[in-house]
């Protein structure tokens, strides 16, 4: 199945420890490795107009997620709680 395009939701403070934070575990301190995955979606739009294009109904998307994981103990962490954490 051929994807038309993808779709990434971040809040602020997501974006803010994603760009500029220091990727550090907030069990141990150590290492933390991003890994990016996608998950394939056809339910995200109802016959929306974007832009120029108009995105029908059950087009394929991928909505990318990203997760941390810890090199020393073994942790992962959402994109989401680590972002909370850092308050």
């Amino acid at each position: 199945m051929e994807t038309k395009g993808a779709s990434y939701s971040f809040t602020f403070r997501e974006m803010k420890y994603l760009l500029f934070s220091k990727k550090k575990c907030p069990s141990c301190s150590g290492l933390l490795i991003k890994h990016k995955h996608y998950i394939v979606r056809t339910d995200m739009f109802d016959d929306s107009k974007t832009g120029n294009s108009v995105v029908k109904r059950d087009t394929p998307m991928k909505e990318w997620h990203y997760n941390f994981d810890c090199a020393t103990c073994q942790s992962s962490f959402p994109l989401a709680e680590l972002a909370n954490k850092k308050g």
